[in-house]
C-alpha cells in the first residue's frame, strides 16, 4: 500500500523558515554555477546551462512515461539508460508516474544543487546534480481526452493510496512533483560527445494539489517516498 499524508494549509503559513531554505539554495545555485564556469569556460551561459537541463528533464520525463529505451539511451549515459530503463520496468503498476507530464515551461523551479569531477580510465567528467520542481495543472492540456485520462489517472493514485476521491472538494487539480537529476560531460577538448548527458534521475516526491483560485486555499495530497 502507498503512503500518503493529508495537510490543509493557506498562503499564510510561508514563513521565516521557508524564506531561509531560498536564500540558502540560492547560495547554494550561485556556488554551483560559479564552480562549473571555473570547470568549463569564463563563458560558460548559465541561461543556457539551465534552459538545457529543463529540456533534459523534459525528454526524460516523457521517455520514462513511455518506457521508451531508444528515447533514454539517446541522452543518458550508459550507466544511466540502463537504471532509468529498469526503473520504467518497476513503475508499471504504479499510476502516479503516468501523471508525470512535464514540459519545459512546467519546471517551475530548477535548482543545482552539486557540482563535481571524477576521474575514469583516464578521462575527466564533470558532474551536476540538479532538484527540479515541475507544476501542472489538469487543464493545461490541450484537448478533453487529455484532460480525462488525467483525471482517470488521479483517480486510480487515490485508490492506490485509499483516499476516497468522493470527500474531496474539487476546484482546480494540481500535478506537482520534485524530482533529481544528474547530467555528466566530459572535460577532455578531444572528446567526441561534448555534449551533457542523463546518468541520474529519481523523483522524490509527488503531491496532488487542489486549488481554490477564489479562497487561496488548497488541500495537499502527497504520496511519500515514491519508488
Amino acid at each position: 500500500m502507498q503512503k500518503r499524508r493529508l495537510s490543509y494549509q493557506g498562503p499564510r503559513r510561508l514563513g521565516f523558515r521557508v524564506t531561509l531554505l531560498q536564500w540558502l539554495s540560492g547560495v547554494r545555485s550561485r556556488y554551483c554555477m560559479w564552480k562549473l564556469r571555473r570547470l568549463l569556460a569564463p563563458d560558460f551561459d548559465e541561461f543556457d546551462f539551465l534552459f538545457g537541463a529543463r529540456q533534459a528533464a523534459s525528454s526524460i520525463i516523457e521517455a520514462v512515461r513511455q518506457a521508451d529505451w531508444n528515447r533514454i539511451h539517446s541522452c543518458c549515459t550508459n550507466q544511466g539508460a540502463c537504471a532509468i530503463y529498469n526503473l520504467c520496468r518497476s513503475q508499471r503498476n504504479i499510476h502516479y508516474s503516468k501523471l508525470l507530464r512535464f514540459e519545459c515551461q512546467h519546471l517551475c523551479q530548477v535548482w543545482p544543487k552539486s557540482v563535481r569531477m571524477h576521474c575514469e580510465d583516464g578521462r575527466t567528467f564533470v558532474y551536476v546534480n540538479l532538484a527540479f520542481v515541475g507544476l501542472r495543472n489538469m487543464r493545461d492540456f490541450a484537448t478533453f481526452d487529455e484532460q480525462q485520462e488525467m483525471l482517470q489517472l488521479t483517480r486510480q493514485v487515490l485508490e492506490q493510496s485509499r483516499i476516497p476521491d468522493q470527500n474531496l472538494a474539487i476546484q482546480q487539480r494540481i500535478v506537482l512533483s520534485e524530482f533529481l537529476l544528474t547530467l555528466r560531460r566530459e572535460l577532455s577538448e578531444s572528446s567526441e560527445s561534448p555534449d551533457w548527458l542523463v546518468d541520474f534521475y529519481k523523483v522524490f516526491r509527488f503531491k496532488l494539489v487542489n486549488y481554490s483560485p477564489v479562497t487561496l486555499e488548497y488541500r495537499v495530497i502527497e504520496i511519500l517516498k515514491p519508488v
